[in-house]
């Protein structure tokens, strides 16, 4: 009688049908050439979803938004003064909601920080230089999560994983001058150093 080969606690699914000699279905991301594509594959997918969304929600309710319309959606207004202004004692916030102490703290301070320096990095566009750190941001938490997913239980539940994240809470926030997408991708950073 043969023993079974030990499993490494952290095997995945796939690993460990390996390792005890069955075939196994490859992962979608192992079908591509470099499996780290796969995450941002969906990333890419799931905006697509949104511009089609806001497209879409236009010619249903007639409307002809421009994409700041969506993009600029409600507190993002707060990240983009922030990103221009700083944080001052006096407020630079034209729409003057809430208390001064509010507007000044309550907000995530590297999030317009890197919307200042991608700004510089843009042509000095704030609008523009926001987008291109909530995409570089939306992009790195997928694959962030794709790679703790794939660490811990294997590349199969990681493709499913980031499917998951970037379509049903992520996508909320992707198409949004928000945090959220960098607050993950530090979080699953930290994840990542410890695991």
């Amino acid at each position: 009688m043969t023993a079974l080969p030990a499993f490494p606690e952290h095997a995945g699914p796939r690993d460990r049908d390996l390792l005890a000699g069955r075939p196994g279905r490859p992962a979608l991301s192992e079908r591509l050439p470099r499996p780290w594509l796969f995450p941002l594959l969906v990333f890419a997918g799931t905006w697509l979803l949104i511009v089609a969304a806001w497209y879409g929600s236009d010619v249903i309710y007639g409307h002809g938004h421009p994409w700041t319309w969506h993009f600029m959606f409600k507190d993002a207004r707060y990240y983009l003064a922030i990103a221009e202004h700083g944080y001052k004692p006096t407020s630079p916030f034209p729409w003057g909601r809430g208390s001064e102490i509010d507007r000044r703290t309550a907000f995530f301070p590297l999030f317009p920080l890197l919307i200042r320096l991608a700004s510089y990095l843009t042509g000095g566009s704030y609008l523009i230089g926001g987008l291109a750190v909530s995409v570089a941001a939306g992009a790195a938490s997928a694959v962030g999560v794709w790679v703790l997913a794939a660490r811990l239980c294997g590349r199969r539940v990681a493709d499913r994983a980031v499917t998951l994240y970037c379509l049903f809470p992520g996508a909320m926030t992707f198409g949004m001058l928000y945090s959220e997408p960098l607050a993950v991708a530090l979080g699953v950073g930290v994840l990542l150093a410890l695991a």
